[in-house]
């Protein structure tokens, strides 16, 4: 390769590197505010009757768990309850 081409491919190297612009803090954090107060215009809050629906349905899983679980405590000590029994003779 010639010295004429390596020294265009060295000098498109160069211009392909834009150089970067020190933003300040200030702009930063300007930019930052301005973006968030952007983004929070987006938000898409729940109306009042989805809001309930969905209050309701974590209520009822609530109490279906907790019935499960009390269930299966109940069975377990009533279990190891008879168990111990039977070995105590």
């Amino acid at each position: 390769m010639s010295a004429d081409k390596m020294d265009k491919k060295i000098e498109k190297k160069a211009e392909k590197k834009p150089e970067k612009k020190k933003v300040s803090i200030i702009t930063r954090i300007s930019n930052y505010f301005r973006e968030s107060k952007s983004e929070f215009k987006k938000i898409v809050w729940p109306s009042k009757k989805q809001i309930i629906n969905n209050s309701l349905i974590v209520f009822a899983g609530i109490i279906i768990a907790g019935l499960a679980i009390s269930a299966m405590d109940y069975i377990f000590t009533t279990g190891i309850g008879f168990v111990i029994q039977q070995f105590a003779k």
